[in-house]
């Protein structure tokens, strides 16, 4: 059955500590993946998604493009780092839970790629989850440091980094929704990855 109820519910700390365990595991794996999903990779990304966003909500643009060049900026300065086994869409609807057993589904991201990424993925959901019954703050937590017990420590500044990305995702999902205020709640979006990179640099 779906696991993110669980994770949702009361017990969600649980829940979150145990996924982390488990998705650490993955990039401590022997298995090499033939898909490379790096930083290269999810600039690529976020620059054609800000093309879009500037698209839709043309005043959005500058920003945007400042964001960019900023996200741009900081992965140069992380420099270059081995790359292991990730997920590449690791959020908390890719879980099934069987009694005591996790599973994790739907490997087309599988790749070789940055562990922050898919930390970043997974927390960066959460932000945008409204029916948590465990404050996301305390999610993130004890997902995150599960998943360093077995990874090892993350770099912090490009894990914040990866989860401007996923804002800057979500930005372009609100843009592109059929609804009369979809431009404001994009600003919105928008507004709030800037201020998160800020917290970065």
């Amino acid at each position: 059955i779906p696991a993110a109820p669980a994770l949702f519910g009361p017990d969600g700390a649980l829940i979150a500590h145990r996924m982390g365990a488990a998705a650490a595991s993955l990039v401590c794996s022997s298995l090499r993946p033939t898909e490379v999903f790096d930083a290269h990779v999810q600039l690529a990304r976020s620059r054609r998604y800000g093309t879009e966003i500037a698209e839709r909500v043309p005043q959005l643009s500058q920003t945007v493009g400042e964001l960019l060049e900023t996200l741009t900026t900081l992965h140069a300065g992380v420099g270059s780092r081995p790359l292991r086994p990730i997920h590449g869409g690791l959020h908390a609807h890719q879980w099934l839970a069987d009694g005591a057993s996790l599973a994790l589904v739907d490997f087309d991201r599988f790749s070789l790629g940055d562990p922050e990424l898919d930390v970043a993925t997974f927390l960066g959901e959460l932000d945008f989850e409204s029916d948590l019954q465990v404050p996301a703050e305390r999610l993130a937590q004890a997902f995150l440091s599960s998943y360093e017990s077995i990874s090892g420590p993350l770099d912090r500044q490009l894990l914040h980094a990866y989860r401007v990305h996923k804002r800057l995702a979500k930005t372009l999902r609100t843009a592109r929704a059929i609804r009369p205020d979809s431009d404001r709640r994009a600003a919105r979006h928008l507004r709030r990855a800037c201020d998160a990179l800020q917290e970065v640099v």
